[in-house]
């Protein structure tokens, strides 16, 4: 098929679908109708403009600027140039290319809709984009536990009935058949949506007999491009439905699953756009390179397809937006130099939006502290700021004291989330902590943090998107997961001498963090310690690597999955380990913990199955969950004298384990601890332990002598999630001796009470 004949297939199946998305009536009718039009509508736009604006690429090279026909344009700029912000801006949406979850202070707190005739209100949860659409989506729960998804138009796209009670499962009965459950789900799908079942295929795709769910999938293929319209349809195994949900952007792959497949349209865009195609491209629009002949370029490639995609509609169309960079290589002199060009397309409507630079950060004009903000007390002189509340200038500056007279001392989570008035921040010193997501989707380009933050919580300021500099002062203790991910204007991290612990992806999909590099690692810190935090090592097959000796914390998953390293030494200045910092270090054989770390954290060592020697300090105080877990080999290991604290599952599966002695300060063994540590042959429990958690010692099949350093009686019960599932096992409990021979002692916590809860009288 030529490029015209297929422009003109793809250009009559986007008409069909367009037509069909018209149908929609503009405003929302009461009950939530069926989104798939308008995403067809959307994808079929997207098809085609991506094919066609490829052929576009080999034809109309010629001149410099715009190239445009009917129904597509193509906007070529320079990459650095490109912002996508003040484009999204425009069309009111944010661009996202994974979920995310955000709170959307516009949003209504609680929303009627109508499922299956009856009137269900729910209350608002949370808002997330879903990958590859600018389409908000938000969750409201209905007061018995369903919850709903719906479009800003208040279009269904999913909908989950409150979960069935334990009791409801086990009086089920037998599965209904496939023929029954496919009966069941036809008839949900023509209540859900305006279409026909008869118009679809349908298959029970999967089902699993332990979760005893079934999965009926209503799907149908379009002609002439890789994608699919369907409707999924989960029902427990008596045919209560479950959850329905729907998508007009998917692929149904031999696994029955739908996905839009972006691979298929990428290859067919680099199909079209050849190498010669490419050359003509960047001559045309790169001054620089126009002079040279097509062997001077090196190499040219596709990087960072940013697909942006939307069933709603602008100016009366649905329109897709799709950001391409090319990168290429130039020889000039014997000299190789890279580049790139960013271009943009937009479909159906044709029309580019404006693409400003970035807006100048406003001058402070407010130095007094901000009034009019809300504030809730803790009770003992002290508060959290929690809100706006009639704040409404551009520069906030949180008093040290409410009106009130408490003192505050922290921001409250979700504090600030979303209000798009506030450009710089100044938090007073007696500020401790920042909550979750209290600045998150904020359009603040500066903070002053103080001096007394210690605590930056999770997603703090996830999306903060014009911050572009940030100082972490070195009363900053713990950064945890996501404080500052997709910022993505932020550059320079300055991060202080006091931090402990960084948490996973605190900097994740902020793509310019300038990062300082040593060896083999990309670390952060400040003007006097360039190298305060290793984040992530720059090549993850390496053996062994030097870290640099100024280093005093290592980020979460730094060396994560880096399964050929066989040794690292850390420095004596190390304070900090970050949770899943070893994860998968499946050939690291031994490892010395230095004197300044105090805590081993969640998953620090997990799945480290070559490791069998550790040398832990005395001054250690916790190990976490699952810290040690599947570490195998693991022999040369004592807890160290100080500890307080052991996580859940800490040494799960260390199979080597002959012998462990739990120190004096331990109160808490909690459960899975041991579970598993096949040669354990003997332990020794002290006087301070008061709790035995479910399964602690399960599968410790060598262990034969359990010593208990006090004697006395213990209340054994189940623990609480069994009385969850099962409520009748609340008053099951009953009294046991320790006082008994370390044989008896062991039979009873590997065995006979293995799985039950231990609290001593």
């Amino acid at each position: 098929m030529n490029g015209d004949s297929l422009y003109d297939a793809l250009s009559h199946v986007g008409a069909d679908l367009i037509d069909r998305a018209r149908k929609t009536p503009p405003d929302p009718p009461k009950k939530p109708s069926h989104p798939i039009g308008r995403r067809l509508a959307a994808i079929a736009g997207c098809a085609c403009f991506l094919l066609v604006g490829a052929i576009l690429f080999a034809h109309f090279f010629s001149g410099r600027g715009n190239v445009s026909t009917s129904g597509l344009m193509l906007m070529a700029v320079d990459a650095d140039e490109m912002d996508l912000d003040e484009l999204n801006a425009k069309i009111g949406y944010t661009h996202w290319t994974e979920r995310n979850d955000y709170c959307d202070p516009a949003q209504p707190g609680t929303v009627e809709i109508e499922i299956l005739g009856e009137t269900v209100s729910g209350t608002y949860v949370r808002s997330f984009y879903r990958y590859g659409s600018l389409v908000p989506f938000h969750t409201y729960r209905v007061e018995d536990g369903s919850e709903f998804d719906i479009e800003p138009h208040g279009k269904l796209t999913q909908y989950s009935w409150a979960p069935m009670t334990a009791s409801e499962r086990r009086d089920a009965g037998e599965r209904i058949s496939d023929e029954e459950a496919v009966a069941v789900a036809r008839d949900l799908f023509e209540k859900l949506t305006p279409y026909q079942a008869d118009d679809y295929s349908v298959d029970v795709a999967a089902y699993s007999e332990t979760l005893e769910v079934i999965e009926i999938l209503f799907h149908k293929e379009m002609e002439g491009i890789p994608t699919a319209d369907w409707a999924r349809i989960y029902l427990y195994k008596n045919g209560r439905p479950m959850t329905f949900s729907s998508c007009a952007l998917g692929t149904i792959p031999k696994n029955g699953y739908g996905y839009f497949d972006y691979d298929a349209i990428d290859r067919e865009v680099v199909g079209y756009c050849n190498k010669q195609g490419l050359i003509n491209l960047i001559k045309s629009l790169d001054d620089s390179v126009s002079d040279l002949d097509e062997t001077a370029f090196v190499s040219v490639d596709f990087c960072d397809w940013t697909h942006m995609i939307t069933a709603d509609k602008y100016e009366g169309e649905p329109y897709v937006i799709v950001s391409v960079r090319i990168r290429y290589e130039t020889v000039r002199d014997g000299n190789a130099e890279e580049s790139r060009i960013g271009l943009t397309f937009v479909s159906p409507s044709g029309k580019i939006h404006a693409i400003p630079s970035d807006p100048a950060t406003p001058a402070k004009e407010l130095v007094e502290p901000s009034g009019g903000l809300t504030y809730a007390s803790n009770g003992d002189g002290t508060c959290s700021v929690t809100g706006i509340g009639t704040f409404t200038g551009k520069h906030l500056v949180i008093p040290d004291t409410s009106p009130d007279g408490d003192t505050v001392t922290s921001v409250a989570d979700n504090a600030f989330c979303g209000v798009d008035t506030i450009r710089s921040v100044v938090l007073p010193d007696t500020v401790k902590s920042i909550g979750t997501n209290s600045f998150a989707a904020c359009t603040l380009s500066e903070i002053d943090f103080g001096n007394g933050v210690e605590y930056i919580g999770p997603s703090a300021f996830n999306s903060a998107n014009y911050l572009t500099s940030v100082y972490i002062p070195d009363s900053v203790k713990t950064i945890d997961h996501g404080a500052f991910c997709w910022c993505i204007r932020l550059k320079n991290v300055l991060i202080g001498n006091g931090l402990i612990t960084l948490e996973r992806q605190a900097f994740a999909n902020s793509p310019g963090v300038l990062y300082t590099e040593y060896e083999n690692g990309l670390y952060l810190g400040n003007r006097s310690n360039p190298y305060s935090v290793l984040i992530d090592v720059a090549d993850d097959t390496c053996a062994s690597i030097a870290i640099h000796p100024d280093t005093k914390t290592l980020g979460s998953g730094a060396f994560g999955a880096c399964y050929n390293l066989t040794a690292v030494t850390l420095p004596d200045g190390l304070i900090g380990i970050g949770s899943y910092a070893f994860n998968l270090c499946t050939s690291l054989q031994s490892i010395v913990i230095p004197s300044g770390v105090t805590v081993i954290p969640d998953h620090a060592f997990y799945d480290c199955r070559s490791l069998v020697s550790v040398v832990l300090p005395d001054g250690i105080l916790s190990i976490g969950e699952e810290a040690f877990a599947a570490c195998f080999n693991l022999t040369d290991f004592q807890l160290p004298p100080l500890l307080t604290e052991i996580g859940k599952g800490a040494f799960a599966r260390c199979e080597s384990l002959t012998s462990i002695t739990i120190p004096a300060g331990i109160t808490q063994i909690p459960g899975y601890a041991f579970v598993g540590c096949s040669a354990l042959t003997e332990a020794t429990i002290p006087a301070s332990v008061t709790f035995i958690g479910y399964c602690a010692f399960y599968n410790c099949r060598s262990l034969t002598s359990i010593t208990f350093s006090s004697s006395g009686t213990w209340t054994i019960r189940h623990d609480d999630e069994l009385i969850r599932v099962y409520p009748e096992f609340a008053d099951d409990e009953t009294t046991v001796s320790t006082g008994l021979s370390p044989a008896e002692n062991a039979e009873n916590l590997t065995q006979t009470y293995v799985y039950w809860v231990w609290e001593k009288n």
